[in-house]
């Protein structure tokens, strides 16, 4: 499950980079491998919560049929993204700024013997950013395949935004 979700966010690493990945796979710098606790799987587990139970919110308990335009179903889903980017990227800040990051992680040793941090507060917050899009994208697909056992947002967005032609 670790990997799946990891697979996913790796489509990303180009966002927050490869040192936050490497970290979140589980890298351990003792070892030089990959076997301390990954991240991707809580993070990913947190995520498609938050996502699933925002959908079902908007879908089945709010259910209005004043709500069934294709811009309330964006409103719903930059709902959706905003809350994950803030759990996605609070949740790796708050290990970068507490030192749960091991330092050869932190800092590349360059040819000339000076030393670059490699990961920043703009890494976790970009990593935030590509969490927030794979819940937009979850929303998306879960909009797709369970709306039509809502009453009054089933057609949101499509026939909002494409409306059914009579003949």
């Amino acid at each position: 499950m670790a990997n799946f979700f990891g697979n996913i966010y790796y489509l990303f690493v180009g966002l927050f980079g490869q040192y936050l990945s490497d970290y979140l796979w589980g890298f351990n710098c003792a070892t030089q491998a990959y076997d301390a606790k990954a991240h991707y799987l809580p993070i990913g587990l947190v995520m498609t919560v938050v996502t699933v139970v925002l959908f079902a919110v908007y879908y089945f308990a709010i259910n209005h049929p004043r709500l069934n335009k294709w811009w309330h179903w964006l409103i719903a889903g930059s709902i959706v993204l905003i809350v994950n980017f803030v759990v996605g990227g609070s949740w790796v800040d708050y290990h970068l700024q507490n030192g749960l990051i091991p330092d050869c992680l932190l800092q590349s040793q360059q040819p000339e013997g000076s030393s670059v941090i490699t990961i920043t507060d703009m890494d976790c917050w970009m990593f935030g950013l590509a969490n927030g899009i794979v819940s937009f994208l979850l929303f998306f697909i879960l909009s797709v395949v369970f709306k039509r056992w809502s009453r009054n947002c089933r057609h949101t967005p499509w026939r909002s935004i494409f409306p059914k032609r009579n003949k």
